[in-house]
């Protein structure tokens, strides 16, 4: 692997996107470990159908390590938004191996000072066309939720802490209307975090729902645009010498305060990556709970776009001045602030 770093890059935090952050105290969380152990001393064989399955096999060496680096936050999101949910100890274990994977490296590098970041904002700027949209008004509740770890309505999040970083990537998969962004997105994480990366990564899967016009601008570009407002970093992961078109349009609807890296990956880091041909496709059922029956993929796309449209629609400026940066809370609290209070310099 090239571009190792020998310390972790020092990532700013953007404090107008936290706020009112979820906790956890470790005694509740050992609390439900004692119970998950004795479960599994009075049934060996195991319940993989419990909301303990996954606890039981996670060391209290790591639950403390956790603590150590993330805090009751970091114990909230890894207790109740992996191990509190559906997720089958395979699913989990595709999440919880990259987490051991950030902590080796934190405790390696825990006693090294952090490389200043240099970023690529200069070669990336925002286009004049983001000025039409609300970029500059921000929602700590919503960053918090885009960046709660686990997969849903298209988006797939790794980590427990740290800044939030949204992965701009281009990679294709097995059919014209879905990429295997679940298994390619975790050889990214990997590659960041030995890169010296470390945080909370972001992706989001292709969606066909949102391949429409808003405002005369792809509704998929804009909730990316939105969801890098509301990132500490945008890094634009490439195998080649360039970025992607799409990739290109993603830099300049990131707004230029939020932090824009460029980081190129050799080919052969991206392990189960391949090569989709004719023959290798087929015929695709979507199944939408409570239906009944296979779905359309027309239905498909409605469910898929679902959560991100009612944030694209609101998206559009005219109600907030440009000039300045809005702050709201899970209140509904505003506040305003300086174009320059927080900037990735």
């Amino acid at each position: 692997m090239s571009g190792g770093n020998k310390a972790p890059y020092d990532i700013p935090h953007n404090p107008l996107l936290r706020g009112d952050e979820k906790m956890l105290p470790m005694s509740r969380v050992l609390g439900f470990k004692e119970i998950a152990d004795h479960s599994l001393a009075q049934n060996p064989i195991g319940d993989k159908s419990s909301m303990f399955s996954n606890l039981r096999r996670v060391p209290s060496e790591i639950l403390d390590q956790i603590l150590q680096y993330f805090g009751e936050s970091g114990l909230f999101k890894f207790k109740f938004m992996f191990l509190c949910t559906a997720y089958q100890p395979s699913e989990f274990d595709h999440f919880y191996k990259l987490i051991e994977c950030e902590l080796a490296r934190r405790t390696t590098w825990s006693t090294t000072r952090p490389v200043k970041l240099a970023c690529d904002n200069t070669s990336l700027p925002q286009s004049a066309k983001l000025a039409r949209f609300n970029s500059n008004v921000v929602q700590p509740s919503l960053s918090r939720k885009l960046y709660n770890p686990g997969g849903r309505n298209g988006i797939i999040v790794y980590g427990l802490g740290g800044p939030r970083v949204l992965v701009s990537h281009p990679f294709r998969g097995a059919s014209k209307d879905l990429y295997d962004v679940y298994t390619n997105s975790a050889d990214v994480v990997r590659g960041l975090v030995n890169r010296g990366f470390l945080g909370t990564f972001l992706f989001l899967d292709y969606l066909p729902g949102l391949n429409i016009a808003r405002y005369d601008t792809s509704a998929w570009l804009l909730w990316f645009s939105i969801i890098s407002a509301h990132s500490d970093m945008v890094a634009y992961v490439t195998d080649k010498d360039d970025l992607v078109g799409a990739q290109k349009l993603e830099a300049e609807f990131t707004p230029d305060r939020v932090a824009k890296k460029i980081i190129r990956f050799e080919i052969d880091e991206f392990g189960s990556a391949r090569d989709y041909k004719k023959e290798d496709s087929f015929e695709r059922m979507y199944f939408i709970p409570g239906k009944g029956r296979p779905a359309t993929l027309a239905e498909w796309n409605e469910m898929e776009a679902e959560f991100a449209l009612p944030f694209v629609e609101a998206y559009y400026g005219g109600a907030w001045p440009a000039d300045r940066l809005f702050q709201i809370s899970e209140s509904g609290k505003v506040s305003e602030y300086p174009s320059n209070a927080f900037r990735w310099h």
